[in-house]
This record gives structure tokens, sequence and C-alpha cells, in this order.
């Protein structure tokens, strides 16, 4: 059903993806990455972790930068919490996960505007150990938070 489907797109002269029509080539699926408890990755789409603060009757929104200590802490709970609403159980909540900085620059950060929405988000590459359980979810699912609006998504560095 997909080989049908994927040549039947790229037959096409174009493809409608919301307001842009565009010309597609080639597909091509990929099988996904042996993962480990301990892999380094690259970011594909920018990662975002944040708090709200309310300071005088006003609302503020904090981004995390991948050098803040609370960045790693930030994404581990996201992650835990997460899974356990996947699994639909809090026993999950020890699991060890974190995530390491191996090389962030000042071209990694991206300000997004999403709805009308301003995001501070990062891309560069880190280290992710714990769990197998997690680090595979957070391949399927994506690391931080607003995955469904595209961000967090990674690959894994061939070492």
């Amino acid at each position: 059903i997909l080989e049908s489907f994927a040549m039947k797109v790229v037959n096409e002269k174009f493809l409608k993806l919301g307001r842009n029509m565009l010309r597609l080539k080639s597909i091509e699926v990929l099988l996904p990455p042996l993962l480990s408890n301990n892999i380094r990755i690259t970011m594909l789409s920018p990662m975002t972790v944040y708090t709200t603060i309310k300071k005088n009757k006003k609302i503020y929104t904090h981004y995390f930068n991948p050098l803040d200590k609370e960045f790693n802490e930030y994404i581990r709970l996201n992650m835990l919490k997460k899974y356990a609403a996947f699994r639909g159980n809090e026993d999950s909540m020890d699991m060890p996960f974190e995530i390491s900085v191996k090389k962030v620059m000042s071209k990694d950060l991206h300000i997004v505007k999403f709805k009308d929405t301003i995001i501070k988000a990062w891309t560069g590459h880190y280290e992710l150990k714990g769990e197998i359980k997690l680090i595979e979810f957070a391949y399927n699912t994506g690391l931080g938070v607003k995955n469904s609006e595209g961000f967090g998504m990674f690959e894994v560095k061939k070492t």
C-alpha cells in the first residue's frame, strides 16, 4: 500500500502541502537506527523547553538555553511525563534519562513565530543517556515541548 502511494505521489507533477506546491523527485523510507542507552544526536528541528512566570499580573515565558543548568531537568521531566502519559502510569517517573550538550553555537538558536507566538528553540549536537525505552520513545516523539508543531526531531549520529 505504501509503495503504491509513494509511486502515485512521485508520478504526480506537483504535490500541494498547505499553501505550497512542491515537485517531489523521490521518496526514501529509512530504517530506524539501532539505539542504545547512550547515543549522540544532532537536532533536525529545534527543541524547546520553557517555564511561565507570573509577574505584576502579566505572564512571561522564559525559554531555556541548552547551557542553562535547568535545561536538562526540564527536558528530562518532559520526557518522563510524556512517557508516563503514554504508558498510563506514573511508575516510569524514576527512570534514568538525561541530555547533555556536546556542541551548541549561537547559530543554533532559532527564533520561530508560530501562530502569533515567538518561540526560542535550539538545534545542535547532544548526548542522550538513560533507559533504552525512553530513548526509543524520544526518537519516536521528539525532545522537549511543542513536538506536534514540529519541534524536537533528531537523528542519531554514527559513531
